[in-house]
């Protein structure tokens, strides 16, 4: 089995944002900005949230660029003074919201997966005023292992909240790393995200880590996640992705997500090839499932 790009061994012990670097100086801080006390006040109370300014700024700069890949704008969100306004309140908002306050587990669900995705958005913008490497290498900085996110109160890099936080893998090297008062953060966050449910494998096709391979970013409305309609809309990507022959299944292999996180996929679906069978209008017709599709680092960027 050959990948083209990365040994399949480091295939194993990365994540989905740990595939993608970018030429340039790591962000600076956590967070979009700061509010108010007394918004804050009213954020502590809420137990519904909506995301609809992140929402906002998805709408204005997603791009489909063709049937398979959805590309963001992030120069144009950058020349957007309300959209990267909006990109600002909401990160502040989250940074100050928890998602435990949040009722139920759609709820508290979005608000993670919204959380990464707008984080990473975020996290490229960064890089964007300095030289940018479209084509992103092994040897770029990955700042996706900074602690540069705020999350209701705790700060934590993306790797933490998606393998930490949402997946709850204490074998991953992200968890490993991290201190023991970082890991009992992210145990107990994990634990009031799910509150004792599976973790479902659906989140591997919602997470968005700003690569033309990794599973797309929602290009209808809604476009950010919602705990109304949540598992549509989590269906709604499985399908996509699935469906994406470059992307997610096709004659020339399937995804290397498929393979690294393969015990996610089993405890959701009994195994990856259940989901495809079950995710693929024609099933497993026309998939090669005993090869793996080369990773395409580059980075999902609208191009000039």
């Amino acid at each position: 089995m050959r990948f083209d790009r990365l040994p399949f061994l480091l295939l194993l012990l990365v994540g989905c944002g740990e595939w993608v670097a970018y030429d340039g100086t790591p962000p600076s801080g956590p967070g979009g900005g700061t509010l108010d006390e007394a918004t804050q006040r009213r954020l502590a109370e809420v137990t519904t949230y909506d995301h609809l300014a992140f929402d906002q700024v998805l709408a204005r700069h997603v791009v489909r660029a063709d049937a398979e890949y959805v590309l963001f704008d992030y120069r144009g969100l950058l020349a957007d003074g309300e959209s990267s306004l909006l990109l600002d309140q909401y990160l502040a908002a989250i940074a100050v919201l928890k998602a435990s306050q949040l009722e139920g587990l759609e709820q508290r669900l979005a608000y993670w997966i919204n959380a990464y995705n707008a984080t990473v958005i975020q996290g490229v913008l960064a890089q964007l005023p300095a030289k940018v490497d479209y084509q992103v290498s092994e040897e770029n900085f990955v700042f996706f292992d900074l602690p540069n996110g705020r999350y209701g109160g705790e700060v934590l890099s993306l790797n933490q909240v998606e393998h930490g936080v949402i997946r709850g893998d204490e074998a991953h090297a992200s968890f490993i790393a991290s201190d023991d008062a970082t890991r009992d953060v992210m145990r107990r966050l994990h634990q009031e995200l799910w509150a004792g449910a599976p973790v479902d494998a659906r989140i591997h096709v919602a997470l968005n880590c700003a690569a033309r391979s990794c599973p797309n970013l929602r290009d209808q409305a809604p476009y950010a996640y919602r705990a109304t309609g949540l598992a549509e809309q989590l269906d709604q990507q499985a399908r996509g992705f699935a469906a994406s022959p470059n992307k997610g299944a096709g004659p020339d292999g399937i995804s290397v997500l498929f393979e690294s996180y393969a015990l996610d996929w089993e405890r959701t679906f009994g195994s990856a090839t259940n989901f495809l069978k079950n995710h693929r209008e024609a099933g497993l017709s026309g998939i090669n499932i005993d090869r793996f599709l080369p990773y395409d680092w580059t980075l999902n960027i609208v191009v000039p």
